[in-house]
């Protein structure tokens, strides 16, 4: 079938295989030791390694059924170096590998601070790598969940509650690839092989540059120090282009074992070609090993790619798109110079984010900030910089700009964020500036005279935006029908006449009447699906209508006008028995405020027609409280409260 083809001449097959061979041969020369050392390694010609299987490429089966890999290999050449026959004995995890009574350790990290052990010189460094699913900002992982391989140590500043355990480094990959998982750690010769092996389509990788790690043998503080004189020798003779050879030749053979049924469906002569392509590429690594450090390099060069833009990502804000303040740390001195004064600074703080967070969630809120960065990008002149500080906060720079040219463009800035009106919330932003005119003025000091006039304005204008705010959730309170001004008004009437008969404080009756107002402005941030279901809600419906109390009291807490009623809007759905919610109180533990509000506000709820149901005659009401009297409301309130309708 193959008698037209050209074969791949046999003399180059040899020539190939003898560089190899000669690469693999370099500084073979047996280390020279003491002739204490000597009589030591006579005395001790076997020797076992501790250490954990953690799969290929360290450790894997040969298409001989033989232990190998790259630990098998290094292990090898220091037997042949050293003259000691190791032999590797495996334990299931970390802790069961250090309670064991080996004298020796493979593989112990350089970063560990192991107590009872020395560590030998690294025979071994690799560079970690980071994973994590596409799609994921790999500098905002915090609150991702964490691929841990059962039995390996926990990398710091990694919540325990967000831990996914898996059984060794590839399950990890798999449940990254699976959405598992969002990211995990690994070193750059596992990640590779596997990465390699599978093909994974959902995984993006990145090198960590500052988190290389060194390998070395872990010695018991008791070993005998011989050991350790012979072990540093023996791994001197393991000079890098060694180390390269021994790298190459366990990545040809995972490579063949993967290549090998796709090319024994030809025959010998096709083996033959790959073969001698193999050794070739083999050859050229060799030939460019003095330029190329680490193979890693040339695999993942997408990962190299996507490290380019973690260092982009570093100086820019994800949500708004603005540059954030490391660059406007940097922008800041490279502005500050003669040839840009005016030098002008235009701050801007928003107003209502923590109200929209609690009424709306983070969604609307992120939508209040991308608002009021579009206001500083659309404002910023050509040579002006906008910057997202963090958080609610905003700068702009503007070189070569006048002091009333700036206050033009705040005046401006002020008047479109008040017709500003796409969100759920207003868009408010308190904004100062200020101007430097001579080289002389500090440019910190010109900041902080543009963040007194922000403040000033925020101190001036805060509460009565944040009440505005609450006026306008109080209204779509009543657009939406979660609540009527008729019944606000019926309450208020029946509250005040109960309050009246109990000779209450005049101003017990204040909060009373702001109770009324105010009570269920935390259903804002209910779905209106749920809010109007008809039937019973299920538990995830029902956690999510008790949550508006507690979204409520937040909101009423922000206003100054509401913020002496808001401990009374965590009570209100308590019960006298204590079968309530959220706190569970029971009797006079429930303020008097609120259980005067209860009764009076189921009362107007049962004599009032709801989407779903028919109002109640007002016999009827007053039937259905007295049976709930001492278990929903106060018997003794409850009682002359009856007496008034």
């Amino acid at each position: 079938m193959y008698k037209n083809r050209r074969q791949f001449p046999s003399f180059l097959l040899y020539f190939f295989s003898f560089l190899i061979l000669f690469n693999f041969c370099l500084n073979l020369s047996a280390a020279e030791f003491s002739p204490e050392e000597l009589s030591w390694i006579g005395e001790n010609s076997v020797l076992e390694i501790g250490t954990i299987e953690s799969g290929p490429p360290f450790f894997f089966e040969s298409s001989h059924g033989e232990l190998t890999g790259l630990a098998v290999k290094i292990v090898e050449e220091l037997s042949k170096i050293s003259g000691i026959d190791f032999k590797f004995v495996f334990y299931d995890t970390v802790e069961d590998l250090f309670a064991a009574s080996d004298e020796l350790v493979f593989g112990v990290s350089t970063d560990y601070q192991l107590n009872d052990y020395t560590l030998s010189s690294p025979f071994l460094e690799a560079e970690t790598v980071l994973f994590y699913r596409q799609g994921l900002n790999p500098a905002e992982l915090n609150d991702k969940r964490f691929a841990l391989v059962a039995g390996s140590v926990l990398p710091e500043d990694i919540d325990e509650d967000l831990l996914v355990f898996v059984a060794n480094r590839e399950e990890s990959l798999l449940a990254v690839e699976q959405n598992k998982a969002d990211y995990g750690y690994g070193n750059s010769y596992s990640i590779a092989y596997y990465n390699m092996k599978a093909k994974y389509k959902n995984l993006a990788l990145a090198p960590i540059s500052e988190l290389k790690r060194a390998y070395s043998f872990g010695l018991k503080s008791d070993a005998n120090p011989h050991l350790l004189a012979v072990l540093n020798k023996s791994i001197e003779k393991l000079d890098p282009v060694r180390m390269q050879s021994i790298i190459m030749a366990v990545t040809s053979e995972v490579m063949g074992s993967y290549a090998f049924d796709l090319f024994m469906r030809d025959n010998w002569r096709l083996v033959a070609i790959a073969t001698n392509l193999i050794i070739l590429v083999l050859f050229l690594a060799a030939f460019y090993i003095w330029v190329i450090n680490r193979r890693l390099k040339r695999e993942i060069v997408n990962a190299q790619i996507r490290e380019e833009e973690i260092r982009y990502l570093n100086f820019y804000d994800v949500l708004t798109g603005l540059p954030n303040r490391r660059y406007y740390e940097e922008a800041l001195v490279a502005m500050d110079i003669k040839e840009n004064l005016p030098l002008s600074i235009i701050v801007g703080d928003l107003n209502g984010l923590k109200i929209s967070n609690d009424a709306f969630g983070h969604e609307e809120g992120d939508n209040l900030i991308q608002r009021a960065a579009k206001l500083f990008k659309e404002n910023c002149p050509e040579a002006c910089s906008a910057f997202r500080l963090g958080g609610d906060e905003f700068i702009m720079l503007l070189p070569q700009t006048r002091a009333k040219r700036a206050a033009e463009l705040m005046a401006e800035m002020e008047r479109q964020s008040d017709l500003d009106l796409d969100g759920k919330i207003p868009l408010k932003i308190s904004l100062g500036y200020a101007t430097k005119t001579r080289e002389i003025q500090s440019l910190f000091g010109i900041i902080k005279l543009a963040e007194d006039m922000m403040y000033k304005e925020k101190m001036r204008t805060s509460q009565k935006i944040k009440n505005g705010i609450i006026a306008d959730l109080l209204e779509q309170m009543f657009e939406k029908g979660i609540e009527s001004k008729e019944n606000i008004e019926k309450t208020k009437e029946l509250a005040t006449a109960l309050a009246n008969n109990l000779n209450l404080f005049d101003q017990d009756v204040k909060d009373l009447l702001m109770l009324v107002d105010i009570h269920d402005i935390g259903k804002i941030a209910v779905s209106e699906e749920i809010l109007f279901k008809e039937g019973p809600l299920s538990p995830p419906e029902l956690a999510e209508m008790h949550s508006h109390i507690e979204v409520g009291f937040r909101i009423a807490d922000a206003s100054n006008i509401y913020s002496p009623v808001a401990k009374f809007i965590l009570t209100i759905r308590e019960h006298y028995d204590g079968s309530g919610y959220p706190q569970g109180l029971r009797g006079d533990e429930i303020p008097l405020i609120s259980r005067i509000f209860q009764i009076v506000d189921a009362y107007v709820q049962m004599t009032s027609d709801r989407p779903y149901k028919q109002a109640m005659s007002a016999n009827e009401a007053k039937a259905e409280l007295l049976s709930l009297s001492g278990k929903h409301y106060d018997p003794q309130l409850l009682s002359t409260f009856i007496t008034l309708v």
